[in-house]
């Protein structure tokens, strides 16, 4: 019995999830370069699936130094803008899930005089509270 070991394409390449709540994206990557930062290899290394989410992203943007992954930094830019619009759509009632408060809070200085933020966050607090309780 033969074994099959399929390549990698290079260089990253995504696969999007269409749904509207979608927070992970595959992807996968190799590097020849021994030129590659440490944080590079980390936001290329994801896991063993090759999967990208919200809390991953986070994790590799808040412990980089320097300039982040440009396709992690992507990646946490279009999920903001996903986290926003709904917010926008329902800013009196849309409550952010615990991946969306997470993206939201990395962001949090671009939306400091924002009410609509504001309401959002105290939302998010009281629904976590009133979740936890139960």
């Amino acid at each position: 019995m033969a074994i099959q070991i399929a390549s990698l394409p290079s260089p990253i390449m995504f696969a999007s999830n269409t749904s509207p709540r979608s927070r992970t994206r595959q992807y996968s990557s190799s590097s020849s370069s021994s030129d590659v930062s440490m944080a590079q290899r980390d936001s290329m290394d994801i896991d063993i699936t090759g999967v990208l989410d919200i809390q991953r992203a986070l994790d590799i943007a808040r412990n980089t130094e320097g300039d982040l992954d440009h396709s992690v930094a992507k990646y946490l830019e279009e999920q903001l803008a996903e986290v926003w619009s709904r917010l926008e759509s329902r800013p009196d009632s849309y409550v952010l899930s615990k991946d969306e408060f997470a993206i939201f809070n990395y962001f949090v200085g671009r939306y400091r005089d924002s009410e609509v933020a504001e309401r959002a966050i105290a939302r998010f607090w009281s629904s976590y509270q009133d979740n936890s309780s139960s």
